[in-house]
C-alpha cells in the first residue's frame, strides 16, 4: 500500500510532511471511520497539532510496511498449514 502513495503521486501532498484525517482517508481509499478504527485498535500513528489530528507520510508508510509483512507471514503460515 505505501508504494501505491508514492507510486501515484499527489500534486497538491508534494513536499508535505502530514496529511489531514480526510486527505490520508482519500490517499488510501478508506473512510475517516476506518481510519479512526485503525488508530483505535491497530496503532496508526498520528499527532496533534493544535488540536488537530495530523499523520505523517513516513510514519504512515512505515505503520503500512509492517502490516504488508505481517499479512506474508499469515498467508506463508496457511500455505504451510494447507500443505501438510
Amino acid at each position: 500500500m505505501s508504494e501505491s502513495l508514492r507510486a501515484t503521486p499527489q500534486p497538491r501532498f508534494a513536499g508535505r510532511l502530514a496529511l489531514s484525517q480526510r486527505e490520508l482517508a482519500t490517499a488510501l481509499g478508506v473512510s475517516e471511520r476506518t481510519l479512526r478504527t485503525w488508530m483505535r485498535e491497530e496503532g496508526l500513528p498520528f499527532v496533534r497539532v493544535r488540536g488537530v489530528l495530523r499523520f505523517s507520510l513516513a510514519a504512515v508508510e512505515e505503520w503500512l510496511a509492517e502490516r504488508e509483512l505481517s499479512d506474508d507471514k499469515v498467508s506463508r503460515i496457511v500455505d504451510e498449514l494447507v500443505d501438510t
